[in-house]
């Protein structure tokens, strides 16, 4: 159930494990939301696992003089990077185990600079059929209050569109998505 009263707690934590200041790596969970729990478990379990610790650990004894371990720090500064975990890139969509943030935009296949944004933008919103569908895809209204009986009326609707416009047709819309209508 979606709880839009604001009282959620959608975050974006962060992580840093440092070393190098000229190599970094990232790993991000949650970009598509539904997908931060396994990237949020490989997270986890990177973290917590004893290889990975002793691979940011230097401050245990390896029986070595303070020489050699002044040694393993310089060529942990110029080997290992910086890890980055950034986990819950779109909290809502995690949250709401939806692909899109609330804005209904795709992070992954929608980001654009802007000057890529404004050509976009200035193009036709129709270009993919995106308007044709645009009452099935968004609907206004719940689809099971659109009717007096309360049935679902999503699967009917599905089939209708792809009746008058085609499945590939529907798919391509539905995954491109839209600049114009957020």
């Amino acid at each position: 159930n979606d709880n839009d009263d604001g009282n959620d707690d959608l975050t974006i934590d962060i992580a840093l494990l440092s070393r190098s200041q000229t190599k970094v790596l990232i790993h991000i969970s949650g970009t598509h939301g539904v997908e931060g729990f396994p990237g949020s478990a490989i997270q986890t379990s990177l973290l917590q696992n004893d290889t990975m610790r002793a691979y940011f650990d230097f401050d245990h004894d390896f029986d070595h003089h303070h020489h050699h371990q002044e040694e393993e720090e310089e060529d942990a500064e110029r080997l290992l990077p910086t890890l980055v975990f950034v986990h819950a890139l779109n909290p809502y969509g995690f949250s709401k185990l939806r692909r899109f943030n609330e804005n209904n935009v795709d992070l992954n296949r929608n980001f654009l600079f802007p000057h890529e944004f404004d050509k976009v933008k200035a193009g036709d919103p129709n270009h993919v059929g995106y308007v044709d569908m645009m009452d099935f895809i968004n609907p206004t209204q719940s689809l099971e209050c659109s009717n007096r009986f309360g049935w679902d009326l999503f699967f009917p609707r599905a089939l209708y569109v792809i009746a008058r416009h085609g499945f590939h047709k529907m798919k391509q819309c539905i995954v491109t998505g839209n600049y114009h209508f957020p």
